[in-house]
């Protein structure tokens, strides 16, 4: 594996009527010790779409979707459009710690790891807090003891480009959910880690997709979902010695 010593690096803000948060996240990244190569905002077909937010911005790229088709599709169409190195990924009402980028390359090429995440601080608005997760160092062997366990949260990693590849990108058919599907694959087909640090700030409110009564973790659609995450979970014992391309035909639902 040949690891570069400054690699490419692809900032990607996913946003969809966040607006109120939308230059705190982007400051957040323009902020970093270690700066991306580029930052794109991809607007997943917002209403009134971001653009005067962006243009306070030069240099960092807007994106608007024609529909509304979620991120993951949104995400996938720049995976394939471009060849960084690696891409880091941030929600638009998320920021950064300035040596967020910093502490993810620097554990990636140590370590030889193919995706990088860290702790997270969550701020809960307008919710009751709950307890912080710790996502463990080994992702991979986290889901070993645990299959239903989520071992990293992928708005806080950096990815390899390889690994994208690898895997056969995400699941766009999916409008959420694809990112703890994308994991399952991931981890046994490249080593994920976490960083103890805690380098991401996270906003819990009630219009995030996991908490609205349409697409939040109760929903009737998240229940839907989760014969496909179960089956995941159920393979995930016969991944470590069957084909992991067999088990990647069966997940991915691509339009």
């Amino acid at each position: 594996m040949q690891i570069h010593s400054k690699p490419a690096v692809l900032a990607v803000i996913t946003h969809y009527r966040y607006e109120q948060w939308l230059a705190q996240s982007i400051e957040s990244l323009l902020r970093q010790t270690r700066p991306p190569a580029a930052i794109v905002v991809l607007d997943d077909a917002s209403p009134v779409p971001p653009v005067d937010i962006v243009r306070r911005y030069p240099g960092v790229t807007l994106l608007v979707a024609s529909q509304n088709s979620g991120s993951y599709a949104m995400l996938q169409a720049v995976f394939d459009a471009t060849d960084f190195d690696s891409y880091m990924l941030q929600d638009a009402d998320d920021w950064s710690a300035e040596d967020r980028l910093a502490v993810l390359l620097d554990a990636e090429q140590r370590s030889g790891a193919d995706m990088v995440g860290c702790q997270v601080t969550t701020l809960y608005d307008g919710l009751p807090p709950e307890p912080e997760i710790l996502y463990p160092e080994d992702a991979r062997g986290a889901v070993l003891a645990n299959p239903t366990f989520h071992p990293i949260l992928m708005a806080t990693s950096v990815i390899r480009r390889s690994l994208i590849q690898r895997v056969g990108g995400l699941s766009t058919g999916l409008r959420f959910g694809a990112d703890s599907e994308f994991i399952r694959r991931a981890i046994f087909a490249g080593r994920v880690i976490n960083v103890p640090q805690r380098c991401y700030f996270r906003r819990v409110h009630g219009a995030a997709i996991t908490r609205t009564p349409t697409t939040g973790y109760a929903s009737p659609a998240r229940r839907q979902l989760q014969p496909l995450l179960r089956r995941s979970e159920e393979h995930t014992s016969e991944l470590q010695s069957h084909s992991f391309i067999s088990y990647a035909v069966f997940c991915l639902k691509k339009k």
